[in-house]
């Protein structure tokens, strides 16, 4: 009797090792078959003061090569990014191809004007591939991932802005 019950647990626990290897071997799916198409811009809104947000966007802003910079009117227009300097998530391989570039324009809005306790971020990747050299360049859909690293940045500048502020008193 005791020998047929080690048997059984013998078994039951090779039957255990077997279907951990195989659930182990299920491959999770791709990250690049699982990227999200973005249609439109990416929008936050900002309980801070208008000077704030603008300053921590170009904080943030600062390591894109802009084009035109603009606090009156809010906005800021990077020039085109191509080659190495194009991001790509930590997911993605690090090749692009060499006819890809976007521009990333950001458009800061006072929601309350006459209070000036909140503002609107606005960021827009135009993201666009030119096969050869003698096509004219497509538009091409964003994953919406940089925009949202974008905004999520300078959500932190903000932070540390408030912070230093806090302790300058």
């Amino acid at each position: 009797m005791q020998h047929t019950w080690y048997a059984m647990l013998s078994t039951f626990a090779k039957l255990t090792a077997v279907s951990a290897f195989l659930v182990g071997c299920v491959s999770s799916p791709d990250p690049e078959t699982l990227t999200r198409k973005v249609s439109g811009p990416q929008i936050k809104n900002f309980n801070e003061k208008y000077e704030t947000i603008w300053k921590a966007t170009l904080q943030t802003m600062g390591k894109f090569p802009l084009k035109t910079y603009d606090q009156e009117s809010g906005v800021i227009e990077t020039d085109f990014i191509r080659g190495d300097n194009v991001w790509t998530p930590p997911y993605k391989k690090k090749y692009v191809s060499g006819g890809y570039r976007y521009k990333i324009n950001v458009k800061l809005i006072k929601i309350r004007p006459k209070t000036d306790a909140a503002t609107r971020v606005i960021i827009l990747k135009q993201p666009e591939l030119q096969r050869d050299f003698f096509s004219t360049p497509e538009k091409v859909p964003t994953d919406g991932l940089e925009e949202s690293a974008l905004l999520y940045r300078i959500e932190r500048e903000v932070a540390i802005q408030n912070l230093l502020e806090k302790y300058k008193k």
